[in-house]
């Protein structure tokens, strides 16, 4: 397994499931003491994929100064195929 503090490791890749709020419209992007907040839309030559950039937001009673030094690029498959989910406790 590799660790954010391996000089190899130039780049980490997650996949999760997007939570949302309990309206069931908008993202829920709150994460620890803060939250990500998309900064912009970026061009992307793929086909069907969006790509967007976000920065780490901390809560105003947070001690952490983390504010934008943390940046987070999404994509996302505009016309996913049809999948099985399988859920992971």
């Amino acid at each position: 397994m590799f660790s954010a503090g391996d000089p190899v490791v130039k780049q980490l890749y997650f996949f999760t499931k997007l939570k949302t709020y309990d309206n069931g419209t908008c993202f829920d992007r709150r994460v620890g003491s803060g939250s990500w907040s998309k900064d912009k839309f970026c061009k992307t030559s793929l086909k069907g994929i969006e790509k967007s950039r976000f920065r780490y937001e901390s809560n105003e009673n947070s001690p952490s100064k983390q504010n934008g030094n943390w940046i987070l690029y999404e994509y996302k498959d505009l016309n996913p195929p049809n999948q099985d989910v399988i859920e992971y406790s």
